[in-house]
């Protein structure tokens, strides 16, 4: 039931936030490498008009309009004949807004549902009383749904975490030593297809963890940044300079973010993910690549290196 296994094209999914950022990736990867093995790919959009829904219809895709003023009864006819979700809708959206989707999932039968988590993993987070905003909603929406699906629906929380860059700086928390893990977006989205292909096979299912943690890359901002300098000079990319490993004292960093915290809660949860990178939080060396992905034997995960020729050695553009 899936790549690993023989092909079958007998379950459908739906990806909620298939026009974002995110979900024009993992779209790709359901609509491309995995099409023969659904019957049907649901992209659940709130205009079926915009130039993206159209993109999305043209690769194979059924477009399903949503009414974001009536979610539940709109999702749930959305979900119809549906096996698998997939949420990927926007981490703005409120935590009732995801609550409403998974209500129409469990309505309308969905037998596996994958949260919006696709960043840090949740559970090691230590920042009492001044966490990201963001996070605790979408903890407080994952308990939300397990508690209401009662056993009814699996629902399996995905953990991979990206890499952002600017300026010609990396400001790194504590040592630039520690690793992070880096996945590309459509390996995001190969992975969910593997999963969402095992989770709904009876002779797999119960191989497939409540929390799944991948990583395409464990690398430390160090050796990023030797990389990108490396790939530079072997494409011939003018150079703009050295980049600069800035480093920050870990206890004053976190005091100084608990302290802003408290006062004014920051719109986007850079700042933790700082801390976490130097509490080595953000290290998926141990992880679940060979349940999705054994040995590298249904896809080559892709590398920084490879990132980094793809762009021409420019990934500050």
């Amino acid at each position: 039931m899936s790549l690993q296994l023989a092909p079958s094209a007998q379950y459908n999914v739906a990806i909620v936030g298939a026009t974002g950022g995110l979900g024009k990736e993992v779209a790709k990867a359901f609509l491309t490498h995995y099409r023969p093995y659904f019957a049907s790919i649901v992209a659940v959009v709130r205009d079926a008009s915009t130039v993206a829904a159209r993109a999305l219809a043209e690769q194979g895709a059924e477009l399903r309009q949503v009414n974001s003023a009536e979610p539940v009864v709109s999702f749930a006819e959305a979900f119809k004949g549906v096996d698998a979700v997939v949420n990927i809708a926007n981490a703005a959206a409120s935590v009732d807004y995801h609550n409403a989707i998974f209500e129409a999932a469990l309505n309308s039968g969905v037998k596996v549902y994958f949260p919006s988590e696709f960043g840090s993993d949740l559970r090691w987070n230590d920042f009492p009383g001044w966490d990201d905003v963001s996070w605790v909603q979408k903890r407080e929406h994952l308990s939300y749904v397990r508690q209401l699906s009662g056993g009814k629906v699996k629902i399996v929380a995905v953990s991979t975490v990206g890499f952002d860059t600017a300026n010609m700086t990396y400001t790194v928390v504590g040592s630039p030593d520690t690793k992070i893990a880096l996945t590309a977006k459509l390996d995001i989205g190969r992975a969910l297809a593997e999963l969402s292909l095992l989770s709904l096979s009876p002779e797999s299912a119960s191989r497939v963890p409540d929390h799944v943690r991948i990583a395409g890359n464990n690398k430390s901002y160090r050796e990023v940044r030797d990389i990108v300098q490396n790939v530079r000079k072997v494409l011939g990319v003018p150079s703009d300079g050295e980049i600069v490993l800035k480093t920050e004292d870990y206890e004053k960093f976190k005091a100084l973010v608990r302290e802003e915290q408290l006062k004014s809660p920051s719109p986007h949860p850079l700042r933790h993910l700082m801390l976490l990178s130097a509490e080595g939080k953000m290290d998926f060396s141990t992880n679940d690549n060979d349940l999705v992905n054994p040995g590298q034997k249904v896809w080559k995960w892709k590398s920084v290196t490879d990132y980094i020729q793809e762009v021409g050695g420019r990934p500050f553009c």
